[in-house]
């Protein structure tokens, strides 16, 4: 569990690293204990751990209060003819068999991801781009006004939870069956379920952790997002591409001497980065 934080960790800060431009010496994380991964590993996680908490222990209650109802008669009579009916049904499809069952979830997970990639392409497409160089109109399904950033973690946090109780009973049911054949499905499961996480977790500090130290000049608002000795790596959204540019910290001052003042000042305050794009491209 320790290593797989550390893992998720380390992949949500290199593409942090890759999106903004952050390489070399001005690499965010690249001075940091490699400990540090762990932490964003887990700040990665926890979010999608809530709904998925909060969606699981409703489902479980609700099987407790409905095995309390089938207690009763009637609805005990109707419960079971349902469940006689979907065991029927499900074992004509070769469902009660292991591996029968771990290729349906197979073929239903391909189906789901394609649907998901077609459904989200924008911003699947804006958080695998680069800010110093692609056209910002790419770039405005990640800002906060956004909702479709929350959507997209919730419905890969749901699948998650959906396929991960799907490997659960498959594994269940090959233990019961001492079953010795079947791996491979099991194997391409788990390889849907890797690779759903990894598309809710890998984007993660990109998509909700933009806050930088502001940096501005001549009316234009930028942002310190890397330093190293005695530069500073400042990008600025609003401008063309290239927007990364390296800025001497001799060249700042705190506060603004004057209002044609050539030098860069910091307002001593840290904010999203798409504050920094004119207005009319911000939806």
């Amino acid at each position: 569990m320790i290593l797989a934080l550390g893992v998720l960790g380390f992949l949500t800060c290199m593409q942090f690293n890759f999106v903004f431009g952050l390489d070399g010496e001005f690499a965010r994380f690249g001075a940091e204990p490699w400990t540090d991964y762990f932490g964003w590993g887990l700040l990665a996680t926890v979010p999608a751990l809530v709904p998925m908490t909060l969606v699981a222990v409703p489902i479980v209650g609700a099987r407790f209060v409905l095995s309390l109802l089938t207690l009763i008669g009637p609805i005990g009579r109707f419960a079971r003819r349902v469940r006689s009916e979907g065991r029927r049904i499900g074992a004509a499809r070769g469902l009660n068999k292991s591996a029968t069952l771990a290729q349906a979830l197979v073929a239903l997970g391909i189906v789901t991801l394609a649907l998901f990639f077609w459904a989200h392409a924008d911003l699947i497409r804006a958080w695998s781009s680069f800010f110093n160089s692609s056209p910002i109109e790419r770039l405005m399904p990640m800002t906060d006004s956004a909702p479709e950033r929350n959507q997209y973690h919730i419905e890969l946090g749901m699948a998650t939870l959906v396929f991960s109780f799907g490997l659960y009973r498959v594994i269940k049911m090959r233990a019961h069956e001492k079953a010795q054949d079947g791996r491979f499905g099991v194997a391409m499961l788990g390889i849907v379920i890797a690779v759903i996480v990894l598309l809710n977790e890998v984007p993660w500090r990109t998509l909700n952790r933009r806050d930088f130290p502001r940096l501005d000049s001549a009316g234009a608002h930028c942002y310190i997002t890397g330093e190293s000795g005695d530069e500073f790596m400042v990008l600025c959204p609003g401008s063309d591409p290239p927007r990364n540019r390296v800025v001497r910290k001799d060249g700042v001052v705190e506060s603004v001497q004057s209002e044609n003042d050539p030098l860069w000042h910091r307002p001593g305050r840290s904010e999203n980065v798409f504050k920094g794009v004119p207005f009319g491209f911000v939806r």
